[in-house]
C-alpha cells in the first residue's frame, strides 16, 4: 500500500508546478482544471499535496534543526554552531523550510479550488465518500503546514488561494499568527477530524481523522490563550474512537522499516528510496563517516550527551539503549538510532519513516490538559500513563506523581527526536530557561523565532520588519 501511494505522489508531481510559491510558473488549464475529472484525478492531485512535506522534514529540514535547537542534539563533537547555541542572525532562515512550506500551501489551495468547483463526474456514493475525505485531507496538510509555519516564524502571510502569476503574491504581507489561528489552522482542523477517513478505513500515510484531532489539540494548547477543555475534547475523540493502541515494546518504535504504520502511529511520512529517500542516516559523527564513506562532517550530529546522561540517571535505560546507539568500534559517537535503523544504512537515503504524531503523545497530552485544568487524573489516562512507562521499564506513577515537572520530563524521553521537544519548549514557556541553563548562557527571547528568509523579503517589501533581533 505504501508503494502504491508513493508512486501516485509520482504521478501527482507530473501534473502539479513544483516551482517555489513565490517563483512558481503560470498553471495551464491543462494543469488544473480540465485534467481534475474524476476521483481518481483528484486522488492524484491530493497525493501531491503530501510530497513537500518529505522535503520539509528531511535532510538539513525539521527533523533535523528542532532537534539541534532544542537539547536533543548537538553539533558534532560539541562544536558551536548557531542553531544549537541559539546565535541565529537574519542568514540562518530555513530558506527550504519556507520554499516547500507555500508550495504545500499552493497546493493544497489548488485543489481547495478544483473540489469546490465540482468539474468533475462522481460515480456513486463511494465517490461522494472519498471526495470529502480527500478534502479533509488537504485541509489537515495546509493546517499542519501553517501550524509548522506560524512556530517557526510567528507572523507569514496569510494564503488562502491560489496565484498564476508570481507578481500577484507580492504584496500581501504578514498576517498575525492569531488570525492564521482562527482562520486556517483551527477551522481546517475541525473540518479535516469532521471528514477525514478513520484510521482502518483509509491508505497507511493518509491523513486520518484520529491525525486531525490528535493536531487541533496541540494547536488548543499551543494558541494564546490556550484552550485546554477543546484541547481534552479532541485528545477524546481520538482516545474514544479505538483505533490506535499502545505497542509492547519500546523497540517497535524504531524506524526498522518492519514496525512502521504500527498501531500507535496516527501520523507518519512515508519515505522511501525509490522517491525521495529518508536522509537522516547521514547525521552521524566524524569517526563513523569515514567507516562509512561519508566525506563532510558538515551535517553530522551527535545526541545531546546532557539528554543521554539525564535518561540513565533517571532509569531510562531501555528507552536509551533502544533508540540511541551510542558507540561503534568502541568509539563514543551517539546518533538516534530512532530515525536511523541499522549501521548499514548511515549515509544513504532510506525507506525509513517519520512518525510525526502517535498515540502515546496523544496520553501525555490527554493528562496534562486535565492538569491545566486543575482536574484529577482519572483511572483510564492513568493506566495509560503507566503503560507508556512499564515498557520503559521505570517505575509506575500514582495520581499524586503526575505533575506537570513530570510530565515534561516524561514527553522529554518518550517523544525524543520526534519533532515535538522545541515546540513543546515554546509553548510552555521553558525554552529559555532550559536551554540557557544547558549552555550557562542568557537566550534573548529574540531567538524564540526564526528569520524571514532574507531573499523573501527582497522579492517581497511587504515582508519587512524582520523579526525582532534580525
Amino acid at each position: 500500500m505504501k508503494n502504491k501511494f508513493l508512486s501516485l505522489i509520482l504521478v501527482a508531481l507530473t501534473l502539479m508546478s513544483c516551482e517555489d510559491f513565490l517563483n512558481q510558473k503560470p498553471q495551464s488549464d491543462l494543469t488544473s482544471d480540465l485534467y481534475y475529472k474524476n476521483i481518481t484525478e483528484i486522488t492524484n492531485g491530493v497525493n501531491g499535496c503530501y510530497s513537500p512535506l518529505l522535503s520539509i522534514y528531511n535532510g538539513n529540514g525539521l527533523a533535523r534543526v528542532l532537534g539541534m535547537t532544542a537539547d536533543e542534539y548537538s553539533q558534532w563533537k560539541m562544536q558551536f554552531d548557531y542553531v544549537d547555541q541559539l546565535t541565529k542572525n537574519y542568514t540562518h532562515s530555513l530558506d527550504g523550510v519556507w520554499a516547500n512550506s507555500y508550495a504545500t500551501i499552493q497546493r493544497c489551495n489548488r485543489m481547495f479550488e478544483v473540489i469546490d468547483a465540482g468539474k468533475f463526474k462522481l460515480d456513486g456514493k463511494a465517490d461522494t465518500i472519498a471526495l470529502k475525505r480527500l478534502k479533509g485531507e488537504v485541509s489537515f496538510i495546509r493546517a499542519l503546514t501553517y501550524f509548522n509555519m506560524v512556530r517557526i516564524w510567528g507572523n507569514v502571510p496569510m494564503v488562502t488561494k491560489t496565484y498564476n502569476i508570481p507578481s500577484e503574491a507580492v504584496g500581501i504581507g504578514r498576517t498575525s499568527s492569531q488570525e492564521i489561528y482562527n482562520k486556517v489552522i483551527i477551522p481546517d482542523l475541525i473540518f479535516a477530524a469532521a471528514n477525514c477517513g478513520l484510521k482502518t478505513e483509509v491508505a497507511a500515510g493518509r491523513a486520518t481523522s484520529g491525525a486531525a484531532n490528535a493536531l487541533l489539540a496541540k494547536a488548543y494548547m499551543t494558541i494564546t490563550p490556550k484552550d485546554y477543555v477543546k484541547a481534552e475534547q479532541a485528545l477524546d475523540a481520538v482516545i474514544t474512537s479505538t483505533k490506535y493502541t499502545l505497542v509492547d515494546n519500546v523497540s517497535k518504535l524504531v524506524a526498522d522499516g518492519v514496525n512502521e504504520n504500527n498501531s500507535e502511529s496516527i501520523f507518519e511520512l512515508q519515505y522511501a528510496t525509490t522517491t525521495e529517500g529518508a536522509k537522516f542516516p547521514s547525521w552521524v559523527g566524524w569517526e563513523i563517516a569515514p567507516q562509512v564513506k561519508i566525506n563532510s562532517s558538515n551535517e553530522a550530529l551527535w545526541v545531546d550527551t546532557t539528554m543521554i546522561g539525564d535518561m540513565k540517571r533517571s532509569g531510562n535505560i531501555i528507552r536509551l539503549n533502544a533508540w540511541v546507539m551510542q558507540t561503534k568500534g568502541g568509539i563514543f559517537d551517539p546518533y538516534p538510532k530512532k530515525l536511523i535503523p541499522a549501521e548499514n544504512t548511515l549515509g544513504n537515503p532510506t525507506a525509513t519513516n517519520l512518525v510525526l504524531l502517535r498515540y502515546s503523545d496523544v496520553i501525555l497530552m490527554k493528562a496534562e490538559a486535565m492538569l491545566a485544568q486543575s482536574k484529577t487524573i482519572d483511572n483510564a489516562t492513568l493506566t495509560s500513563l503507566n503503560a507508556i512507562r512499564t515498557r520503559a521499564g521505570v517505575s509506575t506513577w500514582t495520581v499524586s506523581d503526575i505533575t506537570i515537572d513530570n510530565l515534561i520530563q516524561e514527553r522529554r524521553f518518550e517523544l525524543c527526536f520526534e519533532c515535538h521537544r522545541w515546540f513543546d519548549l515554546i509553548r510552555w514557556g521553558k525554552a529559555q530557561s532550559v536551554l540557557g541553563a544547558l549552555w550557562n548562557k542568557t537566550i534573548p527571547s529574540d531567538q524564540l523565532l526564526f528569520p524571514i528568509p532574507q531573499s523573501e523579503i527582497e522579492k517581497d517589501p511587504s515582508l519587512f520588519p524582520n523579526n525582532s533581533g534580525y
